[in-house]
């Protein structure tokens, strides 16, 4: 199985999974038939916060920060979904000049970016994207290039499918 298709698998099984959880967790505490917990006071170090950006010297676990990013609250350092993301930025970066922290900050900006003209794009989707595009052209790509390209691209009124096969026509036969 090749790396794109296993992190599709892999981010498949892990989204869903983190739904149904989150789900079942907020029935069950909803639930008038659910006893009331214990009242324990439990000594608890804080949630760690989530920075904007993650600048070079940074110890931050990019999976980690993209997962807790995504979802607007830190996320645990083991959730399937920062492991999957993980997997993701390992793969765009021998894809890509850049290196992982590069790639997960503009991943974000793209997002952000792109949103805040109403146009909704996941992390995971623009990495697969990305990643599909570089492979697709034989050889390293600037990711923030990339980036820059496809929200330009975006904001002329193209959708998703229109801006990435510009794109392909782009770099199709990049030297």
């Amino acid at each position: 199985m090749n790396d794109r298709k296993f992190l599709r698998t892999a981010h498949g099984l892990a989204l869903p999974g983190a739904i149904a959880l989150s789900l079942m967790s907020l029935l069950l505490a909803c639930s008038e038939d659910a006893p009331s917990p214990e009242r324990h006071t439990i000594a608890q170090d804080e949630a760690p916060s989530v920075p904007t950006w993650v600048y070079p010297g940074d110890h931050v676990e990019l999976g980690w920060w993209l997962a807790s990013r995504r979802n607007f609250q830190p996320a645990a350092k083991d959730s399937a979904m920062a492991a999957v993301y993980d997997l993701f930025l390992r793969q765009a970066s021998k894809l890509f000049v850049e290196d992982q922290r590069m790639i997960a900050n503009r991943t974000v900006q793209t997002s952000t970016t792109l949103s805040e003209h109403g146009i909704e794009e996941n992390y995971d989707a623009i990495l697969d994207k990305f990643t599909e595009l570089a492979e697709f052209s034989g050889r390293k790509l600037l990711y923030g290039e990339l980036c820059q390209h496809y929200v330009n691209l975006r904001m002329e009124g193209k959708d998703s499918n229109e801006a990435l096969a510009d794109l392909r026509s782009r770099y199709q036969h990049a030297p």
